[in-house]
């Protein structure tokens, strides 16, 4: 329901405060612009729905053998296969914890991959939801130590936000604002280094010079 509902209107305020980036003044109700017409909102979701699973999926992924070890460090295991259980199987806990955070780590910066998704769906209504999330890992392997590098700038007013809530409505605006810029440079420096490459495989020629 989380993603229904509010992956639409994320997107939403994502899109006005690109909109006022680029100097459109528009009314904060452009935020549940997605819910305007059909083809919007099933949009929405279908990106919100493409970018959960993957990280879904991923996740277990990069956590199966944290999982995998917890299982076998359970007693319950040894208990429902009637053996005896291994003094070495106390030792785990610590492996368990180990592979835990090897495995949300990992997540993390493959999640990463997709963070430029949403604004790509907005800069360009015609672009698929498919070639967006394409196009964001594309992009970020330039941009991902640039945006580390912003988020643990941000860390501290993230963690404020996230402790009481109540000052998410002055933090908010200004992180938003902040990944909206950052997204912009990212994708602009994509565009330029393109631009330099086609200029020196493909360079220009005048007629008769």
């Amino acid at each position: 329901s989380n993603v229904i509902f509010i992956g639409p209107i994320i997107l939403g305020v994502i899109r006005h405060y690109w909109r006022m980036l680029g100097g459109l003044e528009e009314s904060p109700a452009t935020a549940f612009c997605y819910f305007s017409s059909f083809s919007y909102y099933k949009k929405a979701v279908h990106l919100c729905f493409k970018l959960v699973f993957r990280v879904l999926i991923a996740a277990i992924i990069f956590n199966f053998p944290a999982m995998v070890v917890s299982v076998i460090s359970n007693p319950r295991f040894y208990e429902m296969l009637r053996i005896p259980i291994p003094m070495w199987s106390q030792n785990l806990a610590i492996v368990v914890e180990l592979l835990s955070t090897v495995g949300v780590v990992i997540t993390v910066f493959f999640a990463i991959r997709f963070y430029l998704a949403p604004v790509l769906v907005i800069v360009n209504e015609e672009i698929d939801v498919d070639e967006a999330i394409h196009m964001s890992s594309v992009i970020s392997k330039g941009s991902t130590s640039d945006l580390i590098f912003l988020s643990l700038s941000l860390l501290h007013w993230i963690i404020l936000s996230l402790i009481f809530y109540i000052p998410l409505i002055f933090t908010l605006p200004y992180l938003l604002m902040c990944y909206v810029v950052h997204s912009l440079g990212a994708i602009t420096t994509y565009n330029e280094k393109i631009k330099k490459l086609n200029d020196e495989y493909f360079p220009s020629f005048v007629a008769g010079a």
